[in-house]
């Protein structure tokens, strides 16, 4: 690997998550990134000795780049202590596993909830040393934390009650076991009991219309007492189970077959649109809750019959439409499954929303290894799209995919379109209606190359296609770069692509994070932008904010956002797309009401979004 591509994966991946590097010695930083690529490819190949030598080999260099103390050496102790437990060693594994749990207790303090994972599977580890006492003291610790944050009545709870009887029925006890396992039934029950109480789609505002509420929106929350909704997500993954029986922790990182099933996400009532709350240690909320972060509260896996049947069902509850989105590199499926909800909730979709997640290591020094889970993930995604598209009853589907996720959809798609293309060249091309609606490609960690020539391939899959690009794209740049200079699909400037069939939107003047790479959920122009095309297919030169430009005799759009997804423009649109055209009726018995309330603001917010009805409708 050049030394250049070491610096650049260093700076990505490395530096960007970890400050602390900043001050290192430079040679030291090139052996450790050399030395993890090593192992990274020797991991990819299943040659389990190897990887354990190499891990020792990482951890030593990481040690001298991090610090022997450094929190972030965290990740690559437990790589080793994992690599230790496949060749059988566990005896070797332990002490890594301790020390790794040592690290994160100086980071977090003792009884933060990222620890229970840590102590679980130290437990696991002692068990099977026959060293039961031990295993008994971490689990019941691990469960004082879990009443601790989550309360008496809750999942996570119960799957530490489960585990704690297990330890004890190790250890002989059985009296105690079954008093566990039966107090951790009756918290299952009543934790099922109160799920049944949320609402399974967002709610209706306090104006009986608004679905999307943000605290900048000025149109009121919910009912009294409700502080969060719920939106449920159908799932497929070829992730592995992890054996943790908690939402958060139920899939892992490893390769495994195609399942299904739903989980239940939670939205707070001050919701930002374009925000993933998340607990921050950077203002001391440390802990998940769903009254303030977007949570996944459930995951239910699903024979393939019954999750069929229950989406069938979903769908004809709402309004028969169907969202499929694929995430990026180093997501986990917990974080895969609460961008899905957010995505959901902020588009005010009202149809059912579907999540796949492909086996993401979700590490930070894991872009290898994704790479290759990513190519493995393309026909099981094309199987799953191909059920949803026959299977469901959907009346249209949308699908979204970002970044090293469009590989995987983009074969699937390719893979599918070949495998009707005796049916689909010729029958589509003539008008008839498309497997797909919309199917969006946003900041595509894709080579460019490649990109075009699959889109000429799936170009009769969907009514529209659209890339979304950026020059502004660090991680593409810096992808870029890794791959020998060739450009990213996902990059604009003067590289970007521009083909036929396909829309190309430059997204470069859309503010985001420091990467600038999920500004797709991110930036609320972008997701009003999503919304327009997924409501009336509207092509861009009839969508806010786009400006026509040109390259090789082709037309490509830049997005200028302005007032594009503002709370008028997005919530005239959603009483729109509801009432068509009595939504100005709708807002006027509003501002009769705010007028009767005395509520000056609510007029004054009620009246412009009146206006900006009666704007959409004149364009109709």
């Amino acid at each position: 690997m050049p030394l250049r591509d070491i610096v650049i994966l260093l700076m990505a991946w490395t530096f960007a998550a970890a400050p602390s590097l900043s001050h290192a010695n430079q040679s030291a930083l090139v052996d450790f990134v050399r030395a993890f690529k090593r192992y990274t490819d020797v991991k990819s190949k299943g040659d389990a000795a190897t990887a354990v030598r190499l891990a020792k080999v990482v951890v030593e260099l990481g040690e001298k780049a991090y610090g022997p103390d450094d929190p972030n050496l965290g990740h690559l102790l437990d790589n080793l202590a994992q690599d230790l437990i496949a060749v059988g060693d566990l005896a070797a594994a332990e002490p890594f596993m301790k020390r790794a749990l040592k690290l994160r207790e100086a980071k977090l303090g003792d009884e933060h909830p990222d620890l229970t994972g840590d102590l679980e599977r130290l437990a696991d580890v002692s068990l099977k040393l026959k060293k039961s006492a031990q295993a008994v003291d971490l689990l019941k610790r691990a469960l004082a934390i879990d009443e601790r944050v989550y309360g008496a009545n809750h999942m996570n709870v119960a799957s530490s009650l489960e585990n704690l009887a297990v330890a004890h029925e190790t250890n002989g006890d059985w009296v105690q076991a079954g008093k566990l396992r039966s107090r951790a039934e009756r918290v299952r029950k009543k934790a099922a009991k109160e799920a049944k109480k949320w609402s399974k789609r967002p709610p209706r505002g306090g104006d009986g219309e608004i679905l999307s509420r943000s605290k900048t929106d000025g149109l009121g929350g919910g009912e009294a007492g409700e502080r969060f909704s719920v939106v449920r997500v159908f799932y497929g993954t070829n992730r592995a189970r992890s054996g943790d029986g908690k939402p958060a922790r139920f899939y892992g990182g490893n390769r495994g077959e195609l399942e299904m099933g739903h989980v239940d996400v939670s939205i707070p009532f001050d919701h930002e649109v374009g925000r993933l709350e998340s607990p921050s240690h950077l203002i001391l909320d440390l802990v998940e809750n769903p009254q303030r972060h977007i949570v996944l509260l459930s995951v239910t896996p699903m024979k393939e019959r019954k999750f069929l049947r229950t989406l069938k069902k979903h769908l004809k509850g709402g309004s028969g439409e169907a969202m499929v989105f694929v995430h990026g590199y180093n997501v986990s499926f917990n974080d895969g499954a609460r961008r899905a909800a957010q995505l959901s909730y902020d588009l005010n979709f009202e149809g059912t929303t579907l999540l796949y997640s492909w086996p993401s290591q979700a590490g930070t020094f894991s872009y290898i290894t994704d790479e290759a889970a990513v190519k493995v993930s393309s026909r099981k995604l094309r199987n799953f799209l191909r059920m949803v598209a026959e299977k469901s009853g959907a009346k249209r589907i949308h699908v979204i995919a970002h970044s090293m996720g469009n590989r995987a959809t983009m074969e699937a798609l390719e893979l599918l379109a070949l495998s009707t293309k005796l049916a689909l060249s010729t029958k589509l091309a003539e008008g008839e209606e498309k497997l797909f609606d919309q199917i969006i490609l946003t900041a595509p960690d894709v080579d460019s190359d490649n990109f075009a020539e699959m889109c000429a391939e799936i170009k009769n899959l969907a009514r529209r296609i659209t890339l979304y690009a950026s020059e502004n794209d660090k991680a593409l740049s810096l992808s870029n770069e890794l791959h020998g200079g060739h450009p990213r699909a996902g990059q604009s400037g003067e590289q970007i692509l521009v083909l036929p069939h396909v829309d190309t939107v430059d997204m470069s003047g859309v503010e985001t994070d420091a990467l600038g790479h999920s500004y797709f959920g991110d930036h609320t122009g972008a997701i009003y932008d999503i919304f327009s095309m997924m409501w009336r297919n509207l092509p861009p030169d009839r969508r806010c904010g786009m400006v026509p430009h040109r390259k090789n005799d082709l037309t490509y759009w830049r997005f200028k956002p302005g007032d594009c997804g503002n709370p008028v423009v997005r919530n005239a649109s959603f009483l729109v797309k509801r009432y068509g055209d009595k939504a100005k009726a709708r807002a006027a018995e509003r501002i009769e009401q705010r007028k009767a309330e005395n509520d000056r603001k609510g007029v004054q917010q009620w009246t412009r979004i009146v206006r900006q009805i009666e704007k959409l409708i004149a364009a109709q």
